[in-house]
């Protein structure tokens, strides 16, 4: 896949693009949970049977929803960016972390 990058730099953009883009889509899943009146703790299984247990009656796990999956799908998207793109996460969380420590409480914003 790199040579054809390459090869054409407006495929190579794209393409990482597309890969940002699905991490926004969990992030508006997440935002919808929320506009349809679920807690922002809650996890529901609406593919579960009656009951809402997290196992379907066949033993394989049912569809966990809501804004903690949602995260956890942000979380998962972002590290396997970062695999692919050959960033090193945690080094770049750590330098967030120490450069975030010296701004101001909100940046000195107010909101």
């Amino acid at each position: 896949m790199s040579k054809l990058f390459r090869l054409h730099p407006a495929i190579e953009r794209n393409y990482w693009t597309s890969r940002l883009a699905l991490i926004t889509t969990e992030v508006a899943e997440a935002i919808e949970e929320l506009r349809h009146g679920r807690s922002v703790d809650e996890t529901h299984y609406p593919s579960a049977p009656l009951g809402g247990n997290a196992i379907h009656e066949t033993g394989a796990p049912a569809k966990p929803e809501g804004v903690p999956s949602e995260l956890a799908d942000i979380v998962i998207r972002a590290f396997d960016f970062a695999y692919e793109a050959n960033i090193d996460l945690a080094s770049m969380i750590n330098e967030k972390l120490a450069y975030n420590a010296t701004r101001a409480h909100k940046h000195g914003k107010e909101f």
